[in-house]
């Protein structure tokens, strides 16, 4: 095991953890201040604002979110900073020229977008209206984000896109929503950090090349490699990124599609309009954002060690950094998502009683993030070795599984015809990079450290069954339970910590500062 490759996976992940569930909790009281403020059916309508948004900005991308993480941390290892320096311009052009004519296109086209998603007033056009203005923004949002990580830092990500746009987001919605502001405005009210956030990233950015720039010169590594024209750096980028782009829309296509997916196919089956069933399915489902968050989180963490390692032929780190954060995700994800299942009618009561049809499909849901969160970070591993095509194939299959299974079962089964289709395409798109990572790299996210928390898991598991059978699914209950089943199982995972690597993910949080995945000295890069 690399113990330091390790510990800056503990430091990544544990900041970008605590940053996701801070986000993923601001995000479900949210969800929660605009169910009870708005009612369901307009809760609705600025959910699938949301979803159309995000589905949108996912494909302006074209893939170079992730393009930029690998790329940048890549080529930082081999001492390529100057080529670095030349990605803005192929890479910036292309997301600002599309993103202002998909702005437009939204602007323009708003009326009947809304009503091919199931709205049959005119909120939703208002909303989409108000958002589209935002959306270069919010493209050159994602990607300075995404630069930032490929540096081997989280902090910029950690401030701003974790706390500060998430927690502004908050503010503004929850302050309009009980003003009883006009529809337009709770969705500017949502998009418009996006604008501060874009500034705040651009400069840091700038501060962290300039870093970057001093650090390889100390190192002695600033001209390791000549430099590259402007044609090659482009080129090599968009090889690897182009591929990449319908798999971001697939991504986000089977994450939010769901919810449009229920409003408009709701929409035909019922007389009373898409956007009750929308906003119901839309909320009740928000409780996995933490865990699908906490294997985001360590993921995002996993991105520039694996393509650092992998550049180098550093086959050790990359399958035991690997293996470590699977076994941190499935520590820290799988309590929360049996908690979820036991009490999914209890949880969902907190929005309102006529939440509590979402329960079904919660449970179904949570069944498939076990499975997901099992299989470990294998989208990001397969992506940082190159074989992006491979993973935008997995991504639209999984899309067209999910689609064509929502057209199928929604009409009959409602929310719960929803959540088979979005589970079955999340195993999918879960197990089969498993295989390719199996057959390809030779890598397997299981090591012997998987076995020993099979017992805590079991344990807790248990008081949770136990307790709803014996007292019920109430929200004191479900505390109840909680807590003793957190004591029983940290006090079965405390004698395993060494065979879970816990100690290394202290010292890393013990770390005030952790070296980016780029730090690699002159004879690593030149053994390349």
């Amino acid at each position: 095991m690399s113990t330091n490759a390790t510990r800056k996976l503990a430091r990544g992940g544990a900041l970008n953890f605590i940053g996701l569930v801070y986000y993923g909790l601001a995000n479900l009281v949210l969800v929660v201040v605009i169910s009870r403020e708005l009612g369901p059916s307009s809760a609705g309508v600025l959910l699938t604002t949301i979803a159309v948004f995000n589905i949108v900005q996912r494909a302006l991308l074209l893939g170079a979110d992730l393009g930029l993480v690998r790329t940048i941390s890549r080529w930082l290892a081999v001492g390529r900073r100057r080529d670095v320096e030349h990605l803005w311009t192929p890479v910036g052009v292309p997301l600002v020229f599309l993103s202002l004519v998909a702005g437009a296109a939204i602007w323009t086209w708003a009326e009947p977008l809304a009503r091919l998603v199931g709205d049959r007033d005119i909120a939703l056009t208002a909303q989409l209206r108000a958002v589209a203005p935002i959306l270069p923004c919010a493209v050159i949002y994602q990607a300075l984000e995404a630069a930032s990580r490929g540096y081997g830092t989280f902090f910029p990500s950690f401030v701003v896109e974790k706390v500060g746009k998430v927690t502004l987001q908050l503010g503004a919605v929850g302050f309009l929503a009980s003003q009883n502001a006009r529809p337009r405005y709770l969705a500017l009210g949502w998009a418009l950090p996006f604008v501060l956030g874009a500034v705040v990233l651009f400069v840091w950015v700038q501060v962290l090349q300039r870093n970057s720039r001093g650090e390889h010169r100390v190192h002695g590594d600033d001209d390791l490699v000549p430099e590259a024209t402007m044609g090659r750096v482009a080129g090599e980028f968009w090889r690897f990124s182009a591929p990449r782009a319908p798999a971001g829309v697939f991504q986000s296509a089977q994450l939010w599609s769901d919810s449009v997916l229920v409003g408009a196919l709701a929409a035909g089956a019922t007389a009373s309009g898409s956007t009750t069933a929308a906003g119901i399915y839309s909320a009740g489902t928000r409780f996995l954002i933490i865990a699908s968050f906490v294997q985001l989180a360590i993921g995002q963490a996993l991105q520039p060690l694996i393509s650092a390692a992998l550049a180098r032929r550093d086959d050790g780190t990359a399958q035991s950094v690997f293996q470590a954060s699977t076994g941190w995700t499935v520590l820290f994800t799988w309590p929360v998502l049996i908690g979820i299942m036991g009490f999914a009618p209890a949880l969902l009561g907190i929005y309102g009683d006529e939440y509590r049809a979402a329960s079904s499909a919660l449970v179904v849901l949570g069944a498939a993030w076990l499975v997901a969160t099992g299989c470990g970070a294998v989208d990001s591993v397969l992506l940082m070795s190159g074989r992006s095509a491979m993973t935008t194939i997995n991504s639209g299959v999984a899309v067209a599984l999910n689609i064509s299974l929502s057209f199928l079962l929604i009409p009959d089964h409602g929310m719960l015809g929803a959540a088979i289709a979005w589970g079955v395409s999340l195993v999918w798109n879960n197990v089969m990079p498993l295989l390719q990572v199996r057959h390809y790299l030779h890598m397997a996210p299981w090591g012997p450290s998987m076995r020993r928390v099979i017992v805590p898991l079991a344990a807790y598991s248990a008081v949770i069954v136990g307790a709803r059978a014996a007292f019920g699914a109430t929200l004191i209950v479900a505390a109840g339970a909680a807590v003793v089943g957190l004591i029983v199982f940290v006090a079965l995972v405390r004698p395993r910590r060494d065979a879970l690597q816990l100690a290394e993910l202290a010292a890393g949080l013990r770390r005030r500062r952790t070296p980016g995945a780029n730090a690699v000295t002159q004879s690593d890069a030149a053994r390349d």
